[in-house]
């Protein structure tokens, strides 16, 4: 080949080769693509370099389709280069591998063409079956795979790929079209496996999750509403889990579960919902580890975790000094009717079944609430 090159005295070049000692080893190359039009050897490329007086300093091998060779080039040649070690070490490789050898590439042509030929007469009988073969992938080494085997849209009907910018179009050199992987799977004739059902099932939770209200945002519109305090309550979500996992044991509920803390409005309606966290965690530390107590810029917050006594919007003061014995109906009821708002929020998420019983992972019961307070926010 002639190659005329017309860059100055200093100039630098790299070329990128295949690793031909290894193809040779191998019986195979594994980068033939469609397009590319030629692959050389470092000692054909080195010659070919010479012949237009440039010279070869040094190289750098990567394990790229089954080995891969860049070879860097200039033309000063007058000093002694470190590189030439590394050069003539990968030709004398070369060389010792036989790669200047005309039967040795022959070999590879055969070892090509015994491929395509096996190829071929498999989907000569899965054809003859009446099976129905799809590729995915429309790579452009499977281009001169499918023209060497002759393969045509008869015996490959289609080939998927993800990209849009393939799809729509035929491989070259043949007439099998390129297709979109939901037509892949029409065609096909199966459906979604279990793996990727649960796979949208998490993507889908993750992403509801994400869009669920935020605490600080709520809190700001709550006092916007005119709210003139809100409620914040906690809620066990039970777990499948063993009596050894202590720390997810709850001792007031007397069963294992994760801990969801809640705020909620005067009329009940869920406003935030927090992660998750074991339930051997007590309320009044959830809301502290949320923050929840610590923000300033919303209404006021009455907690039914509050102990011994609980003061209201209008600065009543109750007291409840543990259980009192005689008629419950002189009990005070008032901190009752102010925790009512918060149970019907952690209602409204136990009418969910998912949160009737967690068998998943634990860490997940804040993500599904989460989920859930999104979705109910969209449909209100």
């Amino acid at each position: 080949m002639n190659v005329q090159l017309g860059w100055p005295q200093e100039a630098r070049c790299c070329f990128s080769t295949t690793a031909w000692r290894l193809s040779a080893g191998s019986g195979a190359i594994h980068a033939l693509r469609h397009g590319h039009y030629a692959y050389y050897s470092t000692t054909t490329l080195v010659a070919m370099l010479s012949a237009v007086g440039f010279h070869a300093r040094t190289t750098w091998k990567f394990d790229l389709y089954g080995g891969t060779v860049l070879l860097a080039a200039g033309r000063e040649a007058d000093e002694p280069d470190p590189g030439d070690e590394v050069v003539n070490a990968l030709l004398t490789a070369e060389a010792w591998a036989g790669i200047t050898e005309p039967h040795l590439l022959a070999g590879l042509q055969n070892a090509a063409r015994g491929h395509a030929r096996a190829l071929r007469e498999w989907l000569e009988v899965a054809r003859t079956a009446g099976q129905a073969v799809l590729r995915y992938g429309a790579a452009s080494r499977a281009v001169a795979l499918l023209n060497i085997a002759a393969v045509d849209g008869d015996l490959l009907p289609a080939v998927a790929d993800a990209s849009p910018a393939k799809q729509e179009s035929r491989m070259p050199g043949t007439a099998i079209p390129v297709i979109s992987p939901v037509e892949f799977i029409a065609r096909a004739g199966f459906g979604v496996g279990t793996t990727t059902s649960w796979r949208y099932v998490n993507d889908t939770a993750e992403l509801q999750a994400a869009r669920a209200p935020k605490l600080g945002k709520e809190v700001r519109d709550a006092k916007k509403a005119g709210y003139a305090y809100v409620v914040v309550d906690g809620t066990l979500i039970p777990i499948d889990r063993l009596a050894a996992d202590r720390p997810f044991y709850s001792g007031k509920h007397k069963k294992h579960g994760m801990n969801l803390q809640v705020i909620a409005s005067l009329d009940g309606d869920l406003l935030w919902v927090s992660g998750a966290l074991p339930g051997s965690v007590h309320d009044k530390g959830a809301e502290w580890i949320w923050g929840v107590l610590a923000t300033s810029r919303g209404p006021p917050v009455w907690s039914p975790s509050q102990t011994r006594a609980t003061r209201s919007a209008a600065g009543r003061r109750f007291r409840t000094k543990g259980r009192t014995s005689g008629n419950p109906r002189k009990r005070p009821n008032a901190p009752a009717k102010l925790r009512a708002p918060g149970e019907r929020a952690n209602g409204q998420l136990k009418t969910w079944k998912i949160l009737a019983k967690l068998r998943c992972c634990l860490w997940r019961a804040g993500q599904l609430a989460k989920a859930i307070h999104g979705l109910q926010a969209r449909e209100a």
